[in-house]
């Protein structure tokens, strides 16, 4: 054999056990998420331990190519309901480097967007543009995009029909916005609330944007975002969607006999 060839022939034998090396550290390749959330523990935020639209987070980025312990770091943290903890779990979190942070709460989500101008983040929110996260829903701009819980003024006075549907003869009824369903339960006062972590955990009603729904957006702008796109050009999504949740279990304790109409016209019954 020539010099020449020889020399070729180990160039190209390199270059073949080289190759799948490579190709399989490429195929191993790990993206690191942070999730970040308020007040739920670090925890909690998981596919097996997590609210439902936790989990349907979870499901959908699997059913979307991202497979956490396969292609998917994700690294969780808490404020545990804190606010003075926010900016320094902000800070923390940025150092960190993550590939995207996945945050909820106005506040928080601020935190992080004056910590990083490059991260991308995708927040859980109120109105956007109201809190100053963007000023475009269209295209948010920046390195931040995300979903808004925000329903508008209108469902305010949809939960109060819904409740005077619920109790014809009531001369008062009460509608909860956040935080008060220790004093609902105190007082055995009928409420409709504005989530439907609520009613799983004993709440007699809610109606509300469906959070399975936003919980599959924010996953798909974490897939767009790890496939390329930048943040600030996914449209920042506003529900459109709500659901009628009603546990028939706390109407009891309650003492409440529900219209058959409105128990027909919900879209889950917890009995």
């Amino acid at each position: 054999m020539k010099r020449r060839e020889f020399i070729a022939g180990i160039g190209g034998a390199a270059t073949s056990f080289l190759w799948p090396r490579a190709a399989r550290a490429q195929q191993t390749q790990k993206h690191r998420i942070a999730f970040v959330h308020s007040g739920i523990p670090a925890d909690q935020l998981t596919e097996t331990a997590g609210p439902f639209w936790v989990r349907r987070f979870y499901e959908t980025l699997r059913g979307l190519g991202h497979t956490e312990g396969a292609n998917l770091v994700m690294e969780r943290y808490s404020a545990e309901g804190r606010s003075e903890r926010f900016a320094a779990l902000a800070a923390a979190v940025v150092s960190s480097k993550p590939d995207v942070i996945v945050s909820n709460h106005n506040d928080l989500v601020k935190a992080f967007a004056a910590a990083t101008a490059t991260i991308p983040i995708v927040g859980i929110t109120g109105d956007p543009i109201a809190a100053k996260l963007v000023t475009n829903l269209a295209h948010p701009g920046g390195n931040l995009t995300g979903v808004s819980n925000n329903a508008g003024n209108e469902i305010l006075g949809k939960r109060m029909q819904i409740l005077k549907e619920a109790m014809p003869l009531a001369a008062k009824v009460v509608s909860l916005q956040s935080g008060a369903g220790e004093l609902a339960g105190k007082y055995r006062l009928p409420v409709v609330y504005p989530y439907r972590d609520y009613v799983d955990q004993g709440g007699l009603m809610a109606y509300a944007p469906d959070l399975g729904e936003l919980a599959q957006r924010l996953a798909n702008d974490v897939h767009h975002i790890l496939n390329g796109a930048k943040p600030g050009d996914i449209p920042f999504y506003q529900p459109n969607k709500f659901q009628l949740i009603i546990n028939l279990k706390a109407a009891k304790a309650l003492g409440l006999d529900l219209p058959p109409t409105l128990i027909a016209r919900a879209d889950e019954v917890i009995e």
